[in-house]
């Protein structure tokens, strides 16, 4: 049976598309096809073009309770139903693949490297660098954290929590595993870890520290 050019044409969009539509794209903006959304494109800059019923358009995102969220509506049963789609997941289910790292069965939730809100939020960057997944106490964990700094090449290096974990030569999982068991010392706002480590016949001591969120919060208060 032949297929219909014309549905197959709905789930491509093209440089004429938008072209015709007067949507520029940004350098290295690239949009990827939203597979539960048919006719809908995302882009790694967060831009969402809709090719519906021959007609290609970029939509408009809303804020609700903090979170950038886009709608439509879906038949169900032959009625109409709104449905809202956040934008980060959009975003993060066409360009962000899961981490070979993170253990099969385990719930992974959609991570802000550096928070996003309405004020902020920058539309010509690109989005999708800005977000990672991660399992959820490894999530938890980072959320509760402002700056994790490790001790390498004789001084303090800040780092995000995954490129902490691969100075250390560790695990993100241990990483977390560390800091949620092990002792540690307060050094005024840090809160530092010395925790010594088996590799091979040698152990070495990790030795990294941290500002916590709400320790942060007290300084800024006073």
């Amino acid at each position: 049976m032949p297929r219909n050019n014309s549905l197959n044409l709905q789930y491509q969009l093209t440089e004429s598309d938008l072209k015709e539509a007067g949507i520029k794209p940004y350098p290295l903006e690239e949009f990827r096809p939203v597979s539960y959304v048919p006719g809908w494109f995302v882009s790694n800059f967060a831009r969402i073009i809709s090719k519906r019923s021959n007609q290609v358009k970029e939509l408009q995102t809303v804020w609700k309770k903090g979170r950038e969220t886009i709608a439509t509506y879906q038949c169900e049963n032959g009625e109409k139903k709104s449905i809202a789609y956040d934008l980060h997941k959009l975003v993060a289910d066409a360009f962000v693949p899961i981490p070979d790292w993170i253990k099969p069965g385990d719930t992974v939730q959609i991570h802000h490297i550096r928070e996003v809100n309405k004020e902020e939020r920058d539309i010509s960057t690109h989005y999708a660098s800005n977000l990672m997944r991660l399992p959820v106490s490894i999530h938890n964990t980072i959320h509760s954290i402002a700056q994790i700094e490790v001790y390498a090449a004789k001084r303090f290096q800040s780092m995000d929590f995954i490129s902490a974990a691969e100075k250390l030569d560790i695990t993100p999982y241990e990483l977390d595993d560390i800091i949620r068991t092990q002792p540690h010392v307060k050094d005024g706002v840090y809160t530092v870890y010395n925790y010594p480590i088996l590799h091979g016949k040698k152990v070495n001591n990790l030795i990294f520290r941290l500002i916590y969120n709400k320790d942060l919060k007290k300084i800024l208060q006073n």
